[in-house]
Protein backbone atom coordinates (compact mmCIF):
# COMPACT_ATOMS: atom_id res chain seq x y z
CA UNK A 1 0.00 0.00 0.00
CA UNK A 2 3.05 2.52 0.73
CA UNK A 3 4.66 1.87 -2.87
CA UNK A 4 1.48 2.03 -4.45
CA UNK A 5 0.83 5.28 -2.37
CA UNK A 6 4.17 6.59 -3.13
CA UNK A 7 3.86 5.54 -6.65
CA UNK A 8 0.54 7.97 -7.48
CA UNK A 9 2.15 11.04 -5.73
CA UNK A 10 4.79 10.64 -8.01
CA UNK A 11 2.78 10.41 -10.99
CA UNK A 12 0.50 13.34 -9.54
CA UNK A 13 3.78 15.32 -9.58
CA UNK A 14 5.20 14.63 -12.40
CA UNK A 15 1.98 15.73 -13.89
CA UNK A 16 1.47 19.43 -12.53
CA UNK A 17 5.27 19.74 -13.01
CA UNK A 18 4.72 19.44 -16.64
CA UNK A 19 1.76 20.75 -16.63
CA UNK A 20 1.40 23.29 -14.54
CA UNK A 21 -1.46 25.66 -13.06
CA UNK A 22 -2.69 26.07 -17.10
CA UNK A 23 -4.38 22.46 -16.36
CA UNK A 24 -6.39 23.41 -13.60
CA UNK A 25 -7.49 26.44 -14.65
CA UNK A 26 -9.55 24.34 -17.31
CA UNK A 27 -13.01 23.25 -16.71
CA UNK A 28 -12.87 19.21 -17.22
CA UNK A 29 -15.21 18.28 -20.46
CA UNK A 30 -14.55 14.72 -21.02
CA UNK A 31 -12.92 11.87 -18.90
CA UNK A 32 -11.97 8.30 -18.98
CA UNK A 33 -10.54 5.85 -17.03
CA UNK A 34 -12.20 2.87 -17.76
CA UNK A 35 -12.71 1.74 -14.03
CA UNK A 36 -16.53 0.52 -14.60
CA UNK A 37 -15.75 -1.51 -17.68
CA UNK A 38 -14.31 -4.83 -16.46
CA UNK A 39 -14.56 -7.78 -13.67
CA UNK A 40 -11.13 -7.63 -13.70
CA UNK A 41 -10.74 -11.61 -14.48
CA UNK A 42 -7.34 -11.61 -16.72
CA UNK A 43 -7.85 -10.85 -20.22
CA UNK A 44 -10.02 -8.23 -19.75
CA UNK A 45 -13.60 -7.41 -22.10
CA UNK A 46 -14.02 -5.52 -25.14
CA UNK A 47 -15.34 -2.69 -25.13
CA UNK A 48 -15.92 -0.30 -27.86
CA UNK A 49 -17.66 2.20 -28.35
CA UNK A 50 -16.46 3.29 -24.95
CA UNK A 51 -18.30 6.41 -23.45
CA UNK A 52 -16.81 8.69 -20.98
CA UNK A 53 -17.06 8.02 -17.23
CA UNK A 54 -17.45 11.90 -17.04
CA UNK A 55 -18.85 14.32 -19.26
CA UNK A 56 -20.35 18.07 -18.64
CA UNK A 57 -22.81 17.02 -21.47
CA UNK A 58 -25.86 14.84 -20.53
CA UNK A 59 -26.03 11.13 -21.78
CA UNK A 60 -26.32 10.62 -24.29
CA UNK A 61 -24.31 12.54 -26.04
CA UNK A 62 -21.43 11.80 -29.14
CA UNK A 63 -18.52 11.30 -26.46
CA UNK A 64 -16.81 7.94 -26.97
CA UNK A 65 -13.82 6.13 -27.80
CA UNK A 66 -13.95 4.09 -31.08
CA UNK A 67 -11.48 0.75 -31.77
CA UNK A 68 -11.85 0.34 -35.42
CA UNK A 69 -9.21 -3.07 -36.41
CA UNK A 70 -7.36 -3.84 -39.06
CA UNK A 71 -8.29 -6.30 -41.64
CA UNK A 72 -5.87 -8.70 -41.11
CA UNK A 73 -7.34 -12.10 -40.31
CA UNK A 74 -5.30 -12.32 -36.88
CA UNK A 75 -6.31 -9.11 -35.71
CA UNK A 76 -7.30 -9.11 -31.78
CA UNK A 77 -9.86 -6.68 -30.43
CA UNK A 78 -8.46 -4.46 -28.21
CA UNK A 79 -10.00 -4.62 -25.09
CA UNK A 80 -9.79 -2.81 -21.16
CA UNK A 81 -7.73 -4.92 -18.75
CA UNK A 82 -6.07 -5.30 -15.23
CA UNK A 83 -3.57 -7.69 -16.37
CA UNK A 84 -1.03 -4.62 -16.13
CA UNK A 85 -2.95 -2.31 -13.78
CA UNK A 86 -3.91 1.21 -14.89
CA UNK A 87 -2.03 4.59 -14.15
CA UNK A 88 -2.64 6.60 -10.95
CA UNK A 89 -2.07 9.62 -13.04
CA UNK A 90 -4.53 12.48 -12.95
CA UNK A 91 -7.50 10.19 -11.14
CA UNK A 92 -10.61 12.51 -11.18
CA UNK A 93 -13.81 11.92 -8.94
CA UNK A 94 -15.58 9.94 -11.67
CA UNK A 95 -12.87 7.45 -10.39
CA UNK A 96 -15.30 4.56 -8.79
CA UNK A 97 -12.83 2.82 -6.27
CA UNK A 98 -12.82 -1.22 -6.48
CA UNK A 99 -15.18 -1.68 -9.57
CA UNK A 100 -15.53 -5.61 -9.30
CA UNK A 101 -16.28 -8.37 -6.02
CA UNK A 102 -13.92 -10.14 -6.25
CA UNK A 103 -11.55 -7.15 -4.98
CA UNK A 104 -8.75 -8.11 -7.44
CA UNK A 105 -8.67 -3.96 -8.96
CA UNK A 106 -9.14 -0.96 -7.57
CA UNK A 107 -8.87 2.42 -8.44
CA UNK A 108 -6.87 3.47 -11.14
CA UNK A 109 -6.28 0.01 -12.20
CA UNK A 110 -7.70 -0.37 -15.34
CA UNK A 111 -6.91 0.96 -18.45
CA UNK A 112 -7.33 0.66 -22.69
CA UNK A 113 -5.28 -2.04 -24.88
CA UNK A 114 -5.05 -1.41 -27.89
CA UNK A 115 -4.49 -4.55 -29.53
CA UNK A 116 -1.51 -6.39 -31.67
CA UNK A 117 -1.15 -6.29 -34.28
CA UNK A 118 -1.47 -2.65 -34.88
CA UNK A 119 -1.22 -1.94 -38.63
CA UNK A 120 -4.30 -0.59 -40.48
CA UNK A 121 -5.99 -0.10 -36.85
CA UNK A 122 -7.79 3.10 -35.82
CA UNK A 123 -8.04 4.85 -32.29
CA UNK A 124 -11.06 7.52 -33.16
CA UNK A 125 -11.48 9.50 -29.78
CA UNK A 126 -15.09 11.35 -30.27
CA UNK A 127 -14.80 14.64 -28.05
CA UNK A 128 -17.40 17.29 -28.73
CA UNK A 129 -16.38 20.87 -27.66
CA UNK A 130 -20.07 22.39 -27.77
CA UNK A 131 -19.25 25.35 -25.84
CA UNK A 132 -15.85 25.61 -25.17
CA UNK A 133 -12.74 26.82 -26.47
CA UNK A 134 -8.71 26.05 -25.73
CA UNK A 135 -9.15 22.62 -25.60
CA UNK A 136 -6.25 20.58 -24.06
CA UNK A 137 -6.55 16.41 -24.00
CA UNK A 138 -4.14 14.99 -21.91
CA UNK A 139 -3.62 11.35 -21.38
CA UNK A 140 -0.89 8.78 -20.01
CA UNK A 141 0.37 5.80 -22.62
CA UNK A 142 3.15 3.41 -22.59
CA UNK A 143 3.60 0.40 -25.07
CA UNK A 144 4.36 -3.45 -24.49
CA UNK A 145 8.49 -4.34 -25.08
CA UNK A 146 6.75 -5.37 -28.76
CA UNK A 147 4.47 -2.97 -28.87
CA UNK A 148 4.61 -0.20 -31.87
CA UNK A 149 7.21 2.09 -31.62
CA UNK A 150 5.54 5.55 -32.06
CA UNK A 151 1.93 6.69 -31.81
CA UNK A 152 0.52 9.44 -34.83
CA UNK A 153 -2.04 11.86 -34.26
CA UNK A 154 -4.54 14.03 -36.43
CA UNK A 155 -7.80 15.25 -35.99
CA UNK A 156 -11.28 15.81 -37.70
CA UNK A 157 -13.59 18.54 -37.65
CA UNK A 158 -16.77 16.98 -39.23
CA UNK A 159 -17.40 13.97 -37.15
CA UNK A 160 -14.78 11.74 -38.74
CA UNK A 161 -15.58 12.66 -42.43
CA UNK A 162 -12.37 13.48 -43.20
CA UNK A 163 -8.80 14.15 -41.21
CA UNK A 164 -5.95 16.77 -41.24
CA UNK A 165 -2.44 18.05 -39.31
CA UNK A 166 -3.11 21.32 -40.64
CA UNK A 167 -1.45 23.54 -37.59
CA UNK A 168 0.12 20.52 -35.49
CA UNK A 169 3.72 21.58 -35.47
CA UNK A 170 4.88 18.67 -34.33
CA UNK A 171 8.24 18.73 -31.96
CA UNK A 172 8.88 22.24 -32.69
CA UNK A 173 5.46 23.48 -31.62
CA UNK A 174 2.83 23.26 -28.60
CA UNK A 175 0.95 20.10 -30.55
CA UNK A 176 2.77 16.65 -31.48
CA UNK A 177 1.69 14.97 -34.11
CA UNK A 178 3.56 12.04 -33.53
CA UNK A 179 5.37 10.71 -29.81
CA UNK A 180 8.05 8.04 -30.11
CA UNK A 181 7.27 5.75 -27.29
CA UNK A 182 9.70 4.18 -25.24
CA UNK A 183 9.02 0.13 -23.94
CA UNK A 184 7.11 -0.33 -20.88
CA UNK A 185 8.06 3.55 -19.49
CA UNK A 186 4.97 5.70 -18.63
CA UNK A 187 4.58 8.99 -20.99
CA UNK A 188 2.28 11.67 -19.96
CA UNK A 189 0.99 13.28 -23.49
CA UNK A 190 -0.52 16.23 -23.71
CA UNK A 191 -1.64 17.77 -26.81
CA UNK A 192 -2.92 21.47 -27.20
CA UNK A 193 -5.65 22.79 -29.42
CA UNK A 194 -5.97 26.04 -27.84
CA UNK A 195 -4.16 27.32 -31.03
CA UNK A 196 -6.62 26.25 -33.63
CA UNK A 197 -9.59 27.89 -33.34
CA UNK A 198 -12.12 25.22 -35.58
CA UNK A 199 -11.87 22.68 -32.62
CA UNK A 200 -13.27 25.33 -30.52
CA UNK A 201 -17.14 24.98 -29.87
CA UNK A 202 -17.60 22.03 -32.33
CA UNK A 203 -19.72 18.95 -31.84
CA UNK A 204 -17.64 16.85 -34.32
CA UNK A 205 -14.33 17.41 -33.35
CA UNK A 206 -12.33 13.71 -33.44
CA UNK A 207 -8.86 12.64 -32.70
CA UNK A 208 -7.15 9.54 -34.31
CA UNK A 209 -4.08 7.96 -32.84
CA UNK A 210 -2.69 5.40 -35.32
CA UNK A 211 0.50 3.70 -34.55
CA UNK A 212 3.89 3.41 -36.86
CA UNK A 213 7.24 1.46 -36.44
CA UNK A 214 7.31 -2.08 -35.32
CA UNK A 215 4.80 -4.54 -35.46
CA UNK A 216 2.64 -1.60 -36.98
CA UNK A 217 4.27 -2.72 -40.22
CA UNK A 218 3.45 -6.42 -39.89
CA UNK A 219 0.87 -8.92 -38.98
CA UNK A 220 2.50 -10.66 -36.53
CA UNK A 221 0.55 -11.43 -33.40
CA UNK A 222 2.27 -9.45 -30.80
CA UNK A 223 2.47 -6.40 -28.93
CA UNK A 224 0.23 -3.25 -27.82
CA UNK A 225 -0.53 0.25 -26.29
CA UNK A 226 -1.59 1.09 -23.65
CA UNK A 227 -3.78 4.12 -22.36
CA UNK A 228 -5.20 5.60 -19.14
CA UNK A 229 -7.06 8.41 -17.94
CA UNK A 230 -7.72 10.19 -20.89
CA UNK A 231 -8.61 13.68 -19.91
CA UNK A 232 -9.88 16.67 -22.60
CA UNK A 233 -10.54 20.31 -20.80
CA UNK A 234 -11.07 23.45 -22.14
CA UNK A 235 -12.70 26.71 -21.37
CA UNK A 236 -16.21 27.53 -21.06
CA UNK A 237 -18.18 30.28 -22.98
CA UNK A 238 -17.61 32.24 -26.19
CA UNK A 239 -14.08 33.77 -26.00
CA UNK A 240 -13.10 32.76 -29.05
CA UNK A 241 -15.69 31.14 -31.10
CA UNK A 242 -17.60 34.77 -32.09
CA UNK A 243 -17.72 33.54 -35.48
CA UNK A 244 -19.38 30.36 -35.29
CA UNK A 245 -21.51 31.11 -31.52
CA UNK A 246 -24.83 31.71 -33.37
CA UNK A 247 -25.35 29.15 -36.79
CA UNK A 248 -29.20 28.59 -35.81
CA UNK A 249 -29.58 32.63 -35.44
CA UNK A 250 -31.18 32.41 -31.98
CA UNK A 251 -32.37 35.14 -29.88
CA UNK A 252 -32.93 34.85 -26.13
CA UNK A 253 -34.94 37.01 -23.84
CA UNK A 254 -35.60 38.01 -21.53
CA UNK A 255 -32.46 38.85 -20.28
CA UNK A 256 -31.56 39.10 -17.09
CA UNK A 257 -34.36 36.09 -16.47
CA UNK A 258 -36.33 35.16 -13.54
CA UNK A 259 -38.73 32.15 -13.85
CA UNK A 260 -37.97 31.39 -17.69
CA UNK A 261 -36.10 32.08 -20.82
CA UNK A 262 -37.52 31.95 -24.45
CA UNK A 263 -35.97 30.95 -27.43
CA UNK A 264 -36.61 31.80 -30.84
CA UNK A 265 -34.76 30.38 -34.12
CA UNK A 266 -36.29 29.91 -37.79
CA UNK A 267 -34.68 26.12 -37.63
CA UNK A 268 -38.21 24.08 -37.19
CA UNK A 269 -36.12 20.45 -36.61
CA UNK A 270 -35.39 18.68 -33.17
CA UNK A 271 -32.57 20.68 -30.95
CA UNK A 272 -31.11 19.66 -28.35
CA UNK A 273 -31.09 22.26 -25.56
CA UNK A 274 -28.35 22.50 -22.72
CA UNK A 275 -27.53 25.21 -19.89
CA UNK A 276 -24.62 25.45 -18.66
CA UNK A 277 -23.34 27.28 -15.20
CA UNK A 278 -20.81 29.61 -15.31
CA UNK A 279 -17.93 26.95 -14.44
CA UNK A 280 -19.34 24.80 -16.93
CA UNK A 281 -21.45 22.38 -15.52
CA UNK A 282 -24.32 21.29 -17.54
CA UNK A 283 -27.68 22.03 -14.80
CA UNK A 284 -30.62 21.83 -17.80
CA UNK A 285 -30.80 19.58 -20.66
CA UNK A 286 -33.99 18.58 -23.47
CA UNK A 287 -34.40 17.87 -26.76
CA UNK A 288 -37.30 20.74 -28.57
CA UNK A 289 -39.10 21.01 -31.92
CA UNK A 290 -40.79 24.78 -33.27
CA UNK A 291 -39.56 27.36 -34.05
CA UNK A 292 -40.21 28.97 -30.37
CA UNK A 293 -39.52 27.55 -26.53
CA UNK A 294 -39.17 28.01 -23.39
CA UNK A 295 -36.57 26.88 -20.64
CA UNK A 296 -37.48 26.96 -17.11
CA UNK A 297 -35.06 28.80 -14.81
CA UNK A 298 -36.58 29.45 -11.81
CA UNK A 299 -34.94 26.39 -9.47
CA UNK A 300 -31.65 28.28 -10.99
CA UNK A 301 -29.26 30.12 -8.81
CA UNK A 302 -28.55 33.58 -9.44
CA UNK A 303 -25.61 34.14 -11.81
CA UNK A 304 -24.02 33.92 -15.51
CA UNK A 305 -25.31 31.00 -17.21
CA UNK A 306 -24.54 29.86 -21.39
CA UNK A 307 -27.24 27.91 -23.34
CA UNK A 308 -26.33 25.89 -26.27
CA UNK A 309 -29.04 25.12 -29.17
CA UNK A 310 -27.58 22.54 -31.27
CA UNK A 311 -29.02 20.47 -34.06
CA UNK A 312 -29.96 17.11 -32.81
CA UNK A 313 -29.02 15.35 -36.54
CA UNK A 314 -26.72 18.29 -37.45
CA UNK A 315 -23.18 20.23 -36.41
CA UNK A 316 -25.10 23.76 -36.44
CA UNK A 317 -25.32 25.07 -33.09
CA UNK A 318 -25.83 28.69 -31.27
CA UNK A 319 -24.03 29.54 -27.36
CA UNK A 320 -26.77 32.53 -25.84
CA UNK A 321 -26.23 33.98 -22.71
CA UNK A 322 -28.21 35.02 -19.86
CA UNK A 323 -27.94 36.28 -16.49
CA UNK A 324 -30.64 34.99 -13.62
CA UNK A 325 -31.71 37.08 -11.33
Amino acid sequence: MKKLLRNSLILCSLFLAQYGAKAQNLTLIHYWDFNTLSNCGVGGINASPIAPEYSVFPAPSNANLVLVKGTAANYKDSIVDSATGGFFLNERNSATGDDSTTGNCGKGNLLIKYRNPSKDNQFLWYLPTTGYHNIVVSFATNRSGSGPLAQVYDYSLDSGKTFTHANMTGSTGSLMDTLLLPAANLTLVKLDFSGIKAVNNNGGFVLRVESAGGNSQDTINHGNSQYDNIAVEGLVGPNGIEPIANELSCNLYPNPATDFISIATPFEGNKVVTVYNAVGQAVKYTITNGTQFSVNTEELSKGFYFVNVREQNGLKTSILKFVKN
